[in-house]
């Protein structure tokens, strides 16, 4: 079965912040509790109008176009084949 980026990537910040190649149970559950911990306090951050991250040019720029080619879509300036092809096309899917 693969393994999501999702996955792979909660798995490598672990290992990182373990510094162990083999630590052990009550070291791995103490650094999941403090993730949790750091995780719940951005969200409350969030909540209070606290600023996100902002994202990168690259991907503010693919939503931007991604929008457009919706919103032509949606007057009529382009068919159904021609969004599809330059969706696939920006997110290189072929």
């Amino acid at each position: 079965m693969p393994v999501s980026k999702a996955v792979y990537s909660t798995s490598a910040k672990l290992n990182n912040q373990l510094n162990k190649a083999h630590p052990n149970l009550f070291l791995i559950i103490q650094k999941l509790r403090n993730t949790q911990a750091a995780t719940e306090i951005r969200l409350i951050q969030y909540d209070a109008g606290g600023k996100r991250k902002t994202r990168k040019l690259k991907y503010r720029n693919i939503d931007n176009r991604l929008t457009q080619l919706k919103e032509r879509l949606q007057k009529g300036q382009i068919n159904v084949n021609h969004y599809t092809d330059a969706v696939s096309h920006l997110l290189k899917l072929g």
